[in-house]
């Protein structure tokens, strides 16, 4: 699928309330010493608060002591759940988020699923309510706490206060 294509289709399951706010962009560089390479980040309010690069991948993989190979590809899994992520796997996650129902993309271990579906018109404020932003990654929590604002909800933790 194109990427024109692939950002409509993941941009028009976003809620309304939120919808204008976040964005999801991807871009490819070509350098004659490089080659091709490709950078893709979510943003809000025009601010990058997910970014994935084979530069900020590779970060990741020697965090965990990894290099090059059969490793490498083993912990895709791990890193996603981390928030890193190479150019294909964010184009692979972006694709999953559209492929999975809205249940296991919210319990998805994979980051960028997780955060794009806690922004779907299809999770209602029922469930919103029961989202808990505490134990959830920077980038997965900055995006509940966007949407139980915009529906005006407060989070769990704010109700026990």
């Amino acid at each position: 699928m194109q990427w024109s294509k692939l950002k409509k289709r993941v941009e028009r399951r976003f809620s309304p309330q939120v919808g204008k706010r976040v964005q999801v962009h991807f871009t490819t560089y070509r350098r004659p010493w490089l080659g091709k390479y490709g950078r893709g980040w979510v943003a809000l309010d025009k601010e990058e608060i997910l970014t994935a690069s084979e530069e900020q991948y590779g970060r990741g993989v020697m965090k965990h002591g990894g290099a090059a190979g059969d490793h490498y590809f083993k912990l895709e899994p791990i890193l996603a759940s981390e928030g890193f992520f190479s150019e294909s796997s964010f184009l692979r996650s972006l694709h999953e988020s559209l492929s999975v129902g809205i249940s296991d993309a919210l319990e998805s271990p994979n980051v960028l699923i997780r955060g794009i579906a806690t922004l779907d018109s299809r999770v209602g404020q029922r469930r919103l309510s029961t989202l808990t932003p505490e134990n959830e990654h920077p980038f997965v929590a900055r995006l509940i706490n966007l949407r139980l604002q915009a529906v005006s909800i407060k989070a769990k933790s704010e109700d026990a206060l």
